[in-house]
């Protein structure tokens, strides 16, 4: 289907750019949020563990700023489409707010409570983390699949759940290399290799099982896929080659390149639909005369966003000091 320019039609399209992008920045910010989440068990002591939460603690709340606002640009832009996929996502979305909820708590809990029982909030931090990143990844892969449940689509999110939760691990490894120093630095550098090398073999591993599905030149759709597994191939080797030349910026640089590949990805094979191939973003979507008041008021919030982000990173930019920052 064209864009139709006529009577601002265009609308649905920009609304479904501020919503692949919403769903992008989450994926990059809050990601490093659940990743230092996945590998606090990995933390020597409980001192060790304080600095990791430490060190995405200032960012906490604004990184979760783009989930809140990915979910209202449905409710709002696309209403028509906002219940059938919460109808269809009803359990793995509760999954995902339990996980939520486990995190905050925690995360407020373990500054509340006496230094015994910091360890069992840490660890309630850590499956908060894990049932986060296995959602969203099951979410993924069923939305990618037209909300059905079959034994392809289950096996489909169940991969696409584990590539996400590892690239998280990543994204929370590569951040730490950023902002710690001493021993904490050292264990960040070793988990970001680890990661990486598992999160390659879990990508492939995506590639050949839709490869095997559909076949290797079946249609441009998934030559394109094949060819950008060793995109994201090059990307990871990129990310690797920083962590070993001590260039502590690069590997949460290969992580962004390689999360936009991912949205790129689900973009592409999704377009026009906002749920695949049963309905499209304009069959979806509010009335024209909505959209272009919502669309102002995007406008005006959305940069405000941005810029309280960008802001909250530069004041509590630097290495970790002990709890504070330098």
């Amino acid at each position: 289907m064209e864009i139709i320019e006529i009577n601002g039609h265009w609308l649905p399209i920009a609304f479904g750019f501020l919503l692949a992008l919403s769903v992008f920045l989450y994926m990059v910010l809050d990601g490093y949020d659940l990743g230092v989440g996945l590998l606090l068990p990995f933390g020597r002591d409980i001192k060790m563990q304080t600095s990791m939460i430490a060190s995405m603690g200032p960012f906490w709340d604004a990184n979760e700023t783009w989930l809140v606002l990915s979910v209202g640009i449905i409710l709002i832009a696309f209403p028509m489409a906002h219940g059938i996929i919460l109808t269809a996502l009803y359990l793995p979305v509760f999954v995902l707010l339990l996980g939520i909820i486990m995190r905050g708590v925690a995360y407020e809990f373990r500054n509340n409570c006496k230094k015994k029982y910091i360890v069992w909030w840490h660890r309630c931090f850590f499956l908060g983390s894990f049932v986060m990143s296995i959602s969203q990844g099951y979410i993924i892969g069923i939305f990618s699949s037209g909300l059905i449940y079959t034994t392809f689509s289950n096996q489909l999110a169940i991969l696409i759940a584990v590539v996400l939760t590892l690239t998280y691990a990543f994204n929370g490894a590569s951040w730490m290399i950023i902002k710690s120093e001493h021993a904490l630095y050292e264990l960040s550098i070793v988990l970001a290799k680890r990661t990486l090398r598992t999160m390659m073999l879990s990508v492939f591993a995506l590639m050949v099982f839709l490869l095997y599905e559909f076949g290797f030149i079946q249609s441009t759709t998934h030559l394109i896929l094949f060819c950008l597994t060793l995109v994201i191939y090059f990307v990871l080797e990129f990310c690797l080659k920083g962590i070993s030349n001590g260039k502590n910026w690069r590997p949460f640089i290969g992580v962004v390149l390689l999360l936009s590949i991912y949205v790129i990805t689900i973009v592409y094979t999704s377009y026009p639909y906002i749920i695949p191939s049963k309905m499209t973003v304009w069959e979806g979507a509010a009335s024209i005369e909505a959209l272009r008041i919502i669309f102002i008021g995007a406008m005006i919030i959305l940069p405000m966003i941005i810029a309280y982000n960008i802001l909250l990173h530069k004041v509590f930019w630097g290495k970790l000091s002990g709890l504070s920052y330098d």
